[in-house]
């Protein structure tokens, strides 16, 4: 008597499952857009004097640790910062001299150049031509907003130059 073998029904092919699309974080993106994103924010706040641009770039709440102290947010960023070198520094001009990404991070080291026009922290307008060299660290979110800076420059120097005209390492008379 033969054994009738009992035939298994062939599965269906399943479809593949789609992989949900991954959010690229500014670091996922490559250091490419962080770097870009560095420029940017010397670009358009400082060399354009757009202090419009300051919302597209920095998170409201960010924080920095500058020559001044700490600030926290665009109006403090403006206020204490932005608005006043710019008023005694009216040609004031920062050229990127290099900038090293790691992650979220962007280090940027820059040399600004500038007549003081305006008064400085009690200093009246000297007229005096300066280039002063320092650097910022930028910390980016993942939607490449600023959330963090820190600035670096030797803010004693720049004070001593417009009062003194005497140039250090860091800050130097032009004219």
């Amino acid at each position: 008597m033969k054994t009738r073998s009992k035939k298994r029904p062939t599965p269906k092919p399943r479809a593949k499952a789609r992989r949900p699309a991954i959010q690229k974080s500014p670091a996922a993106a490559g250091p490419t857009r962080i770097r870009k994103r560095a420029r940017r924010w010397f670009d358009e706040l400082w060399n354009k004097r757009n202090g419009d641009a300051l919302p597209r770039l920095m998170h409201p709440a960010a924080v920095g640790d500058t020559e001044g102290g700490m600030v926290t947010g665009h109006a403090e960023f403006s206020y204490r910062l932005h608005g006043p070198l710019l008023a005694a520094f009216p040609d004031l001009e920062v050229t990127i001299d290099g900038i090293v990404v790691e992650g979220n991070d962007a280090v940027v080291r820059w040399t600004l150049t500038a007549t003081h026009g305006g008064e400085m922290m009690t200093i009246p307008a000297s007229h005096r031509r300066i280039s002063v060299g320092g650097m910022t660290w930028l910390r980016y979110d993942d939607d490449g907003m600023v959330v963090a800076g820190w600035d670096r420059w030797n803010a004693a120097g720049l004070f001593n130059a417009l009062r003194n005209g005497l140039s250090s390492a860091t800050v130097r008379i032009l004219a």
